[in-house]
């Protein structure tokens, strides 16, 4: 059964949440049905039947699997060669800890040496907001690195926008392939400060003032609208949310 803990208090940063994925639990989270995104360079056809709650993972646990593929009818998926599945929270938060335990898109037949397609971009977005004219996001970027960074699947990017400042991007090398297994993803939100880890290891930390309620997303897509990738799978364990008292 799904562990779920939420604390409703007057102010969105002082609840707590936690979900294993072994329901479609929608107190915490939107499922994206049939619906078309159309992100930078990307097109991609949510359905929800790519995602699939207590699926086995290959952890040996069992969690959320999402699932991105070509798309089988185009009619359907108007115009989108890929399909895929966009998870959502419903309820927005600030400071706080916000780690996923989550395996980045994997192609499942090669098992040895797990690679993915370089168009296909995943994201933990701990926190999204564009209200007011104000945009607020932190994200872990996980997906082949074009930029130049390193080795591809072993550099992840740590990426911000403040309240006053422009859009910030760190690349980091893990030095191993974070296709490989499962990685405890940690965004820890403070006043004035946001520090991204991996597996309890902190990579990078920046002073930026982010100050406006957020939604958690679970984002697997395609940065591309004119190529069809070989299927990937990407795997969620868990999900927490851990308010930040001073």
């Amino acid at each position: 059964m799904s562990t779920l803990l939420i604390v409703f208090m007057a102010q969105a940063q002082s609840q707590e949440v936690y979900d294993n994925f072994q329901i479609r639990n929608t107190s915490i989270w939107s499922y994206a049905d049939h619906k078309l995104s159309h992100v930078e360079d990307g097109l991609t056809y949510y359905l929800s039947t790519q995602g699939e709650v207590g699926a086995d993972l290959s952890n040996g646990q069992t969690g959320l699997r999402i699932t991105i593929e070509p798309c089988k009818n185009a009619t359907l998926c108007h115009g989108a060669l890929m399909v895929s599945e966009h998870v959502e929270s419903l309820h927005d938060a600030v400071y706080g800890d916000y780690e996923l335990m989550f395996r980045a898109p994997y192609e499942p037949t090669n098992m040895t040496h797990p690679q993915c397609a370089d168009e296909i971009y995943s994201y933990f977005t701990a926190g999204y907001s564009d209200e007011n004219n104000v945009w607020n996001e932190m994200n872990f970027g996980l997906r082949n690195d074009p930029r130049g960074h390193g080795e591809a699947s072993h550099v992840v990017s740590c990426e911000c926008h403040g309240d006053n400042t422009g859009y910030k991007e760190n690349y980091v090398d893990l030095g191993y392939n974070f296709r490989d297994g499962f990685h405890l993803y940690k965004i820890s939100h403070r006043p004035g400060e946001v520090k991204w880890s991996v597996d309890d290891k902190t990579v990078y930390k920046l002073d930026i003032n982010i100050t406006h309620a957020m939604h958690t997303s679970l984002i697997v897509r395609s940065n591309s609208q004119n190529e069809t990738m070989p299927k990937a799978v990407a795997e969620y364990e868990y999900f927490r949310y851990t308010p930040y008292t001073p």
